[in-house]
């Protein structure tokens, strides 16, 4: 899901970079390091480096799960958006393909099931 993985195309791994919000010289270091890796310690300590350069913060999340798209381990993760009133890519703010076929989610009520 870090876009780590050697069967990841190189422009992919960039993509989750950018999603991550790291800098892909960063980012092709710790690929590198996956790569050569021996053991499950050494795969450990690539995705602690990657982890301890992201930023934590309310969007962080959807950052992760962006990456996990774009390194094909997740399904697409399109959320609603009140402020385009459409269902927006997390990490970047794009308009999902179906965004003018959506609907908003119903409103929440209190005491509704």
């Amino acid at each position: 899901m870090l876009g780590l993985a050697a069967e990841l195309p190189g422009r992919a791994a960039e993509r989750v970079a950018e999603v991550l919000g790291m800098s892909g010289m960063v980012h092709q270091r710790a690929r590198s390091q996956w790569a050569s890796a021996r053991n499950i310690r050494e795969r450990s300590s690539a995705i602690v480096s990657v982890l301890t350069l992201l930023t934590i913060d309310q969007s962080v999340l959807f950052r992760v799960l962006g990456a996990g798209c774009l390194s094909n381990e997740l399904p697409e993760p399109w959320l609603w958006s009140s402020e385009a009133s459409a269902m927006v890519f997390p990490s970047s703010g794009t308009l999902a393909p179906a965004a003018g076929r959506c609907r908003p989610p119903p409103a929440f009520e209190i005491g509704s099931p």
